[in-house]
Protein backbone atom coordinates (compact mmCIF):
# COMPACT_ATOMS: atom_id res chain seq x y z
CA UNK A 1 0.00 0.00 0.00
CA UNK A 2 1.35 3.33 -0.75
CA UNK A 3 3.04 5.43 2.08
CA UNK A 4 1.29 9.34 2.80
CA UNK A 5 5.12 10.87 2.15
CA UNK A 6 4.50 8.93 -1.83
CA UNK A 7 1.41 10.69 -1.93
CA UNK A 8 3.36 13.77 -0.77
CA UNK A 9 5.83 13.76 -3.21
CA UNK A 10 3.74 13.53 -5.91
CA UNK A 11 0.98 16.23 -5.05
CA UNK A 12 3.90 18.38 -3.97
CA UNK A 13 3.01 18.89 -0.32
CA UNK A 14 4.07 18.52 2.99
CA UNK A 15 2.93 15.10 4.85
CA UNK A 16 1.68 16.82 7.15
CA UNK A 17 -1.22 18.00 4.85
CA UNK A 18 -1.60 14.74 3.38
CA UNK A 19 -2.85 13.15 6.86
CA UNK A 20 -4.83 15.68 7.75
CA UNK A 21 -6.86 15.59 3.80
CA UNK A 22 -6.91 12.11 3.98
CA UNK A 23 -7.98 12.09 7.78
CA UNK A 24 -10.94 14.59 6.97
CA UNK A 25 -9.50 17.01 9.45
CA UNK A 26 -12.08 20.00 9.09
CA UNK A 27 -10.46 22.30 10.81
CA UNK A 28 -7.47 21.85 8.65
CA UNK A 29 -7.46 24.83 5.74
CA UNK A 30 -6.35 23.84 2.11
CA UNK A 31 -7.35 24.51 -1.10
CA UNK A 32 -10.13 22.70 -2.61
CA UNK A 33 -7.96 22.05 -5.96
CA UNK A 34 -5.55 20.64 -3.28
CA UNK A 35 -7.34 18.59 -1.80
CA UNK A 36 -8.74 17.10 -4.84
CA UNK A 37 -5.34 16.59 -5.63
CA UNK A 38 -4.14 14.68 -2.85
CA UNK A 39 -7.36 12.79 -3.01
CA UNK A 40 -7.03 11.62 -6.70
CA UNK A 41 -3.20 10.37 -6.03
CA UNK A 42 -4.36 8.63 -2.76
CA UNK A 43 -6.89 6.70 -4.72
CA UNK A 44 -4.70 5.80 -7.82
CA UNK A 45 -2.44 4.44 -6.10
CA UNK A 46 -4.59 2.37 -3.26
CA UNK A 47 -4.22 3.81 -0.12
CA UNK A 48 -6.46 3.49 2.59
CA UNK A 49 -7.00 5.64 6.04
CA UNK A 50 -6.74 3.79 9.29
CA UNK A 51 -10.54 4.35 9.66
CA UNK A 52 -11.01 2.48 6.11
CA UNK A 53 -8.89 -0.17 7.47
CA UNK A 54 -10.55 -0.75 10.17
CA UNK A 55 -14.22 -1.13 8.56
CA UNK A 56 -12.77 -3.73 5.99
CA UNK A 57 -10.80 -5.68 9.06
CA UNK A 58 -14.15 -6.13 10.40
CA UNK A 59 -12.99 -9.62 12.33
CA UNK A 60 -10.51 -8.18 14.41
CA UNK A 61 -12.40 -6.26 16.73
CA UNK A 62 -11.43 -3.77 19.53
CA UNK A 63 -12.91 -3.01 23.26
CA UNK A 64 -11.44 -0.23 24.93
CA UNK A 65 -12.03 1.02 28.71
CA UNK A 66 -12.73 4.59 30.16
CA UNK A 67 -12.16 4.91 33.61
CA UNK A 68 -12.75 8.30 35.68
CA UNK A 69 -13.94 9.01 38.82
CA UNK A 70 -17.92 9.66 38.69
CA UNK A 71 -17.31 12.78 40.60
CA UNK A 72 -16.08 14.48 37.61
CA UNK A 73 -18.96 14.29 35.85
CA UNK A 74 -21.30 16.61 37.87
CA UNK A 75 -23.48 18.83 35.94
CA UNK A 76 -23.24 20.19 32.11
CA UNK A 77 -21.91 23.83 33.39
CA UNK A 78 -19.49 22.67 35.54
CA UNK A 79 -18.69 19.73 33.76
CA UNK A 80 -18.49 20.86 30.06
CA UNK A 81 -14.67 19.92 30.25
CA UNK A 82 -15.01 15.76 30.92
CA UNK A 83 -18.38 15.85 28.91
CA UNK A 84 -16.56 17.52 25.76
CA UNK A 85 -13.61 14.90 26.01
CA UNK A 86 -15.58 12.46 26.47
CA UNK A 87 -17.44 12.94 23.82
CA UNK A 88 -14.63 13.08 21.28
CA UNK A 89 -13.87 9.73 23.19
CA UNK A 90 -17.28 8.14 21.96
CA UNK A 91 -16.97 9.76 18.55
CA UNK A 92 -13.57 8.05 17.27
CA UNK A 93 -14.74 4.99 18.97
CA UNK A 94 -17.59 4.75 16.80
CA UNK A 95 -15.83 5.68 13.34
CA UNK A 96 -13.73 2.88 14.49
CA UNK A 97 -16.01 0.74 15.44
CA UNK A 98 -14.90 0.20 18.57
CA UNK A 99 -16.85 -1.28 21.49
CA UNK A 100 -16.31 1.62 24.68
CA UNK A 101 -17.23 0.20 28.43
CA UNK A 102 -17.72 3.63 30.46
CA UNK A 103 -16.50 3.67 33.51
CA UNK A 104 -14.73 0.72 34.41
CA UNK A 105 -14.86 1.98 38.31
CA UNK A 106 -18.30 0.85 38.29
CA UNK A 107 -19.25 -0.95 35.64
CA UNK A 108 -18.21 -4.76 36.84
CA UNK A 109 -17.32 -5.46 32.97
CA UNK A 110 -15.04 -8.20 32.38
CA UNK A 111 -11.65 -6.84 32.21
CA UNK A 112 -9.49 -9.88 30.36
CA UNK A 113 -11.06 -8.75 27.32
CA UNK A 114 -9.84 -5.07 27.06
CA UNK A 115 -7.42 -4.23 24.45
CA UNK A 116 -7.02 -0.59 25.63
CA UNK A 117 -7.74 1.73 28.56
CA UNK A 118 -8.10 5.34 28.76
CA UNK A 119 -7.94 6.96 32.42
CA UNK A 120 -9.42 10.57 32.44
CA UNK A 121 -8.65 12.84 34.90
CA UNK A 122 -6.03 13.70 37.18
CA UNK A 123 -4.99 11.04 39.75
CA UNK A 124 -2.01 10.35 41.67
CA UNK A 125 0.07 6.93 40.30
CA UNK A 126 -1.35 5.09 43.60
CA UNK A 127 -5.02 5.88 42.51
CA UNK A 128 -3.80 4.91 38.85
CA UNK A 129 -2.35 1.69 39.68
CA UNK A 130 -5.21 0.48 41.90
CA UNK A 131 -7.60 1.38 38.89
CA UNK A 132 -5.07 -0.70 36.49
CA UNK A 133 -5.08 -3.57 39.16
CA UNK A 134 -7.41 -6.66 37.33
CA UNK A 135 -6.53 -4.80 34.10
CA UNK A 136 -4.36 -7.52 32.05
CA UNK A 137 -3.75 -4.55 29.20
CA UNK A 138 -1.05 -2.99 29.30
CA UNK A 139 -2.12 -0.29 26.58
CA UNK A 140 -3.08 2.45 28.55
CA UNK A 141 -3.60 6.34 27.86
CA UNK A 142 -4.08 9.29 30.49
CA UNK A 143 -6.18 12.63 29.60
CA UNK A 144 -4.24 14.38 32.16
CA UNK A 145 -1.32 14.60 34.22
CA UNK A 146 0.66 11.82 33.81
CA UNK A 147 2.94 10.50 36.66
CA UNK A 148 4.91 7.99 34.84
CA UNK A 149 5.82 9.37 31.02
CA UNK A 150 7.76 6.70 30.75
CA UNK A 151 5.07 3.89 31.21
CA UNK A 152 1.68 5.34 29.69
CA UNK A 153 0.75 7.42 26.86
CA UNK A 154 -0.48 10.76 27.92
CA UNK A 155 -2.55 13.83 26.39
CA UNK A 156 -2.56 17.18 27.78
CA UNK A 157 -2.33 21.01 26.86
CA UNK A 158 0.59 23.03 27.96
CA UNK A 159 -1.27 24.75 31.19
CA UNK A 160 1.49 27.21 31.43
CA UNK A 161 1.43 28.63 28.23
CA UNK A 162 -2.50 28.85 28.49
CA UNK A 163 -2.46 30.62 31.79
CA UNK A 164 0.08 33.16 30.04
CA UNK A 165 -1.80 33.55 26.88
CA UNK A 166 -4.64 35.18 29.28
CA UNK A 167 -2.59 36.98 31.81
CA UNK A 168 -0.24 38.72 28.53
CA UNK A 169 -3.30 39.47 26.64
CA UNK A 170 -4.92 41.38 29.53
CA UNK A 171 -1.51 42.97 30.35
CA UNK A 172 -1.56 44.43 26.50
CA UNK A 173 -4.51 45.85 27.27
CA UNK A 174 -3.20 48.06 29.94
CA UNK A 175 -4.04 45.88 33.08
CA UNK A 176 -1.20 45.93 35.45
CA UNK A 177 -3.19 45.04 38.30
CA UNK A 178 -5.09 41.52 37.84
CA UNK A 179 -6.64 39.39 40.27
CA UNK A 180 -7.25 36.10 40.41
CA UNK A 181 -10.38 33.09 41.06
CA UNK A 182 -9.45 29.53 40.82
CA UNK A 183 -10.27 26.25 42.78
CA UNK A 184 -8.34 23.96 44.85
CA UNK A 185 -6.46 21.91 42.49
CA UNK A 186 -5.38 18.26 42.19
CA UNK A 187 -2.25 17.44 44.85
CA UNK A 188 -1.25 15.26 41.69
CA UNK A 189 -0.75 17.76 39.33
CA UNK A 190 3.00 19.35 39.39
CA UNK A 191 3.35 22.89 40.88
CA UNK A 192 4.45 24.37 38.60
CA UNK A 193 1.29 23.22 36.35
CA UNK A 194 -1.12 24.71 38.61
CA UNK A 195 -3.04 27.56 37.49
CA UNK A 196 -2.67 29.33 40.76
CA UNK A 197 1.10 28.95 40.69
CA UNK A 198 1.86 30.03 37.30
CA UNK A 199 -0.45 33.58 37.82
CA UNK A 200 1.71 34.27 40.85
CA UNK A 201 4.84 33.58 39.58
CA UNK A 202 4.09 35.70 36.11
CA UNK A 203 2.68 38.55 38.83
CA UNK A 204 5.62 38.13 41.26
CA UNK A 205 8.54 38.61 37.84
CA UNK A 206 5.76 41.95 36.87
CA UNK A 207 5.70 42.93 40.04
CA UNK A 208 1.72 43.15 40.08
CA UNK A 209 1.17 40.44 42.58
CA UNK A 210 -1.42 41.23 45.44
CA UNK A 211 -2.62 38.05 47.26
CA UNK A 212 -5.19 40.08 48.77
CA UNK A 213 -6.88 40.04 45.45
CA UNK A 214 -6.50 36.69 45.06
CA UNK A 215 -9.79 34.11 45.83
CA UNK A 216 -9.68 29.95 46.00
CA UNK A 217 -12.17 27.97 46.25
CA UNK A 218 -14.05 24.77 44.85
CA UNK A 219 -15.05 24.23 41.72
CA UNK A 220 -17.94 25.32 40.04
CA UNK A 221 -20.40 27.72 38.70
CA UNK A 222 -21.60 28.23 42.52
CA UNK A 223 -18.39 28.86 43.75
CA UNK A 224 -17.55 31.48 41.49
CA UNK A 225 -20.29 33.32 42.41
CA UNK A 226 -19.29 33.10 45.79
CA UNK A 227 -16.11 34.23 45.21
CA UNK A 228 -16.62 37.28 43.49
CA UNK A 229 -19.67 38.24 46.14
CA UNK A 230 -16.77 38.01 48.70
CA UNK A 231 -14.56 40.10 45.91
CA UNK A 232 -16.78 42.74 45.69
CA UNK A 233 -17.49 43.41 49.53
CA UNK A 234 -13.75 43.60 49.99
CA UNK A 235 -14.22 46.81 48.52
CA UNK A 236 -10.82 46.39 47.13
CA UNK A 237 -12.28 44.47 43.50
CA UNK A 238 -9.24 45.12 40.53
CA UNK A 239 -9.81 46.45 37.57
CA UNK A 240 -9.08 43.19 35.84
CA UNK A 241 -9.38 39.35 36.80
CA UNK A 242 -7.81 35.92 35.77
CA UNK A 243 -9.92 33.50 36.54
CA UNK A 244 -9.12 29.74 36.35
CA UNK A 245 -11.97 27.84 34.44
CA UNK A 246 -15.01 29.05 32.59
CA UNK A 247 -17.73 27.44 35.13
CA UNK A 248 -16.02 29.65 37.75
CA UNK A 249 -16.04 33.02 35.53
CA UNK A 250 -20.09 32.01 34.62
CA UNK A 251 -20.54 31.99 38.23
CA UNK A 252 -18.74 34.93 38.95
CA UNK A 253 -20.39 37.47 36.03
CA UNK A 254 -23.38 36.71 37.44
CA UNK A 255 -22.41 37.74 40.71
CA UNK A 256 -20.97 41.18 39.13
CA UNK A 257 -24.25 41.31 36.93
CA UNK A 258 -26.12 41.15 39.94
CA UNK A 259 -24.54 43.66 42.01
CA UNK A 260 -24.42 46.29 38.94
CA UNK A 261 -20.71 46.08 37.89
CA UNK A 262 -20.58 46.40 34.33
CA UNK A 263 -18.40 44.28 32.51
CA UNK A 264 -15.41 44.96 30.75
CA UNK A 265 -16.60 48.73 31.69
CA UNK A 266 -16.03 48.20 35.61
CA UNK A 267 -13.88 44.77 35.45
CA UNK A 268 -12.93 42.51 32.30
CA UNK A 269 -12.26 38.99 33.12
CA UNK A 270 -10.33 36.58 30.92
CA UNK A 271 -11.30 32.58 31.85
CA UNK A 272 -10.14 28.63 30.35
CA UNK A 273 -11.12 26.25 28.90
CA UNK A 274 -13.31 26.79 25.86
CA UNK A 275 -17.18 26.29 27.64
CA UNK A 276 -19.63 26.34 24.97
CA UNK A 277 -21.92 28.66 27.10
CA UNK A 278 -18.87 31.44 27.40
CA UNK A 279 -20.07 32.50 23.91
CA UNK A 280 -23.49 32.84 25.27
CA UNK A 281 -23.51 35.13 28.72
CA UNK A 282 -23.93 38.58 29.06
CA UNK A 283 -21.52 40.24 27.76
CA UNK A 284 -19.55 36.76 25.88
CA UNK A 285 -16.74 36.03 27.98
CA UNK A 286 -12.69 35.86 26.69
CA UNK A 287 -11.79 32.44 27.30
CA UNK A 288 -8.42 30.20 26.03
CA UNK A 289 -9.71 27.33 24.85
CA UNK A 290 -8.73 24.04 25.00
CA UNK A 291 -9.25 21.52 22.20
CA UNK A 292 -11.13 19.19 24.48
CA UNK A 293 -12.95 17.16 21.65
CA UNK A 294 -10.14 16.70 20.15
CA UNK A 295 -7.91 15.16 23.24
CA UNK A 296 -10.48 12.66 23.42
CA UNK A 297 -10.32 11.58 20.16
CA UNK A 298 -6.36 11.60 20.22
CA UNK A 299 -6.29 9.48 22.83
CA UNK A 300 -8.24 6.65 20.50
CA UNK A 301 -5.81 7.22 18.12
CA UNK A 302 -3.10 6.91 20.36
CA UNK A 303 -4.38 3.28 21.49
CA UNK A 304 -4.54 2.19 17.93
CA UNK A 305 -1.52 3.09 17.21
CA UNK A 306 0.15 1.09 20.04
CA UNK A 307 -2.07 -1.99 19.40
CA UNK A 308 -1.00 -1.63 15.24
CA UNK A 309 2.26 -0.49 15.11
CA UNK A 310 3.22 -2.49 18.35
CA UNK A 311 4.95 0.86 19.39
CA UNK A 312 7.15 0.03 22.93
CA UNK A 313 8.04 3.70 23.82
CA UNK A 314 5.29 5.78 25.57
CA UNK A 315 4.30 9.54 23.70
CA UNK A 316 2.76 12.50 25.23
CA UNK A 317 0.73 14.74 23.24
CA UNK A 318 0.78 18.01 24.20
CA UNK A 319 -2.21 19.73 22.56
CA UNK A 320 -2.47 23.87 21.83
CA UNK A 321 -4.81 26.56 22.98
CA UNK A 322 -6.17 29.37 21.61
CA UNK A 323 -7.03 32.93 22.89
CA UNK A 324 -10.68 33.41 21.69
CA UNK A 325 -11.14 37.31 21.91
CA UNK A 326 -14.74 38.28 22.99
CA UNK A 327 -16.42 41.35 24.94
CA UNK A 328 -15.59 40.74 28.57
CA UNK A 329 -12.30 42.55 28.68
CA UNK A 330 -11.41 46.83 28.10
CA UNK A 331 -8.84 48.49 26.38
CA UNK A 332 -7.20 50.47 28.84
CA UNK A 333 -4.71 52.29 26.41
CA UNK A 334 -7.94 53.58 24.70
CA UNK A 335 -9.70 54.94 27.63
Amino acid sequence: MATIKEIANLANVSSTTVSRVLNCDESFSVSKETRNKILSIAKELGYQTLIERHYQKQKIFYRFGLIYNPMIFRDFIDSDYYFSIRKGIEHLSLKYNIELVNNLVTAHEKTAELQGVIILGNYSKNVIDNFLEDIETKNVVIIGNCPDDNKFDSVWFHTRKAVLQGLEYLQKLGHQTIGYIGAKEHLEIPEEDRREFIYKRHMERNGGFDSSIVYIGEPGEKSGYELMKKAIQSNKIPPAFFIANDPIAIGALKALNEEKLKVPKDISIVSLDGHPFTALTNPPLTTIQVPTEFMGATAIELLLERIEKERKIAKKVIVPTQLVKRDSCRNLSKS
